[in-house]
């Protein structure tokens, strides 16, 4: 039976494509914004769901709705959700929503400070070649799927990306809880999210609660190399069964990662040693549901990652230019060290943009010393809308003290990042380009065109 939707917020990352999903799926699907950035602008206008204005418009909430699902960018105050609650309509957070699609099938979910989105999408690239289908929601775009949500009836299970960040306005709860797992992974636990978790504490608490969510009859899946989530595991009263795992033994070459589990051997085609842990946890989540170990071998070598994590996207001879989603300390220490490791007699430039409100926080920028250390030269781009809007008593001279890095580069002026960059005359180079934002607009793609030129004597 077709619905009709209608989405508050319906710019956000997630929200969109949500709204798509249903659309395919045949329902009336409506929604509303203040603003829309790409790529949700053009994935909306070429489904017909882009709003003819951007604002909140009371009048699109009426009776006739079946549902309002509320994205977490809306405030208490929303005109459209105030309406809605005059109106009784029935309103969902995405996570809600999503758990209701699929709380008749088995749960798989994905939750940790970092390498969520690559551990789901390696599930999903597993349980696809195991002929499975599964509704799912990915936090990032992935080859040979048209969107990062699947809502589809028929599939025999759901994988879900569990975000600790909170739900909406109206439910200020982790998006994780809200999936109650079947299956659990933690990858690990490094402080994120100050904004609502104000204390490391206060943050440790919401993965007590999803571990302590978990059923008897479930499987928790966790990093027991990380000391903290290892303590918190062997704390839990939890019933649930519990398999630890860590990063294998491997070897790191161009062509990616080879290592060994359960007696099959791994080829992964992707940097960093810390994918072959992200495997190990999909793999074992995959045994727990009961695919078999050889066939999740085997897929392996065909999995090639979700976009903006560690991926290549510009190279020649002369320069390699990687795009990675990494912001929060964690993750850029990871993502550092994996380039690093597979190119070892490289020059390596890291240049790391700050817009989220955890990484322009004086508190919180200590997290990020040493992160840069392996790189030969670095970069710091502060968007300065995003320290406007976020960067309460945030300076240059702080982030040249916090991050602890002899001779960074900091400024707010992209082009005189750019420029910088370009500017590096070193033979092999390999440059890094770290961020959640959009580095002011600015596309990064030519500087592999540049290098090739200049290699030529054409500049």
């Amino acid at each position: 039976m077709f619905k009709k939707y209608h989405f508050i917020s319906i710019g956000g990352s997630i929200m969109h494509n949500l709204a798509i999903s249903l659309s395919e799926a045949g329902h009336d699907v409506t929604g509303s914004d203040d603003e829309i950035y790409e790529p949700a602008f053009s994935a909306l206008k070429k489904h017909g769901l882009l709003p003819a204005k951007t604002g909140w418009f009371p009048d699109r909430i009426h009776g006739g709705l079946d549902a309002v699902i509320l994205g977490m960018h809306a405030k208490k105050d929303n005109p459209e959700l105030l309406k809605a609650l005059e109106l009784k309509l029935p309103i969902f957070s995405f996570p809600e929503f999503m758990y209701e699609i699929a709380k008749e099938k088995p749960r798989i979910v994905v939750a940790g400070s970092h390498g969520k989105t690559t551990v789901t999408s390696m599930l999903l690239h597993i349980f696809k070649e195991a002929g499975r289908k599964c509704n799912f929601l990915v936090g990032a775009r992935l080859k040979g799927y048209t969107t990062m949500v699947n809502t589809e009836p028929g599939a025999e299970l759901a994988i879900f990306e569990g975000d600790e960040y909170l739900a909406s306005a109206l439910q200020p709860v982790p998006k994780f809880l809200f999936y109650r797992a079947d299956i659990a992974i933690i990858t690990g636990i490094a402080w994120d999210h100050i904004n609502v978790f104000p204390s490391f504490e206060l943050y440790l608490e919401q993965f007590r609660k999803l571990i302590r969510s978990i059923p008897q009859e479930g499987t928790l899946i966790y990093n027991e190399s990380d000391r903290i989530l290892a303590k918190l595991v062997e704390q839990s009263d939890a019933s649930c069964k519990r398999i630890p795992y860590r990063t294998p033994a491997c070897k790191a070459g161009p062509g990616g990662i080879h290592f060994h589990l359960n007696g099959e051997k791994y080829r992964l085609p992707m940097l960093g040693i810390h994918n072959a842990g992200n495997y190990t946890a999909a793999a074992l989540a995959a045994k727990a549901y009961g695919l078999d170990y050889g066939l999740i071998a085997r897929t392996a070598s065909g999995f090639s990652g979700p976009s903006r994590r560690l991926e290549i996207i510009a190279q020649n001879e002369e320069l390699t230019l990687i795009d990675d989603f990494a912001h929060a300390p964690s993750k850029v220490r990871a993502s550092v060290a994996a380039v690093r490791l597979h190119y070892p007699r490289h020059h390596f430039i890291a240049v790391l943009e700050l817009h989220t409100f955890s990484s322009l926080r004086p508190e919180f920028l200590k997290e990020y010393e040493g992160s840069l250390s392996e790189a030969d030269e670095s970069l710091v781009y502060l968007n300065p809308e995003a320290l406007k809007k976020k960067g309460a008593g945030i300076d240059e001279e702080m982030i040249y003290r916090s991050f602890g890095y002899p001779g960074l580069t900091v400024s707010q002026d992209i082009s005189e990042i750019r420029e910088a960059v370009k500017n590096k005359k070193h033979k092999k180079s390999v440059i890094l380009l770290m961020s959640s934002g959009h580095w002011g607009g600015k596309d990064w793609s030519d500087l592999a065109t540049f290098a090739a030129a200049r290699k030529k004597g054409t500049l």
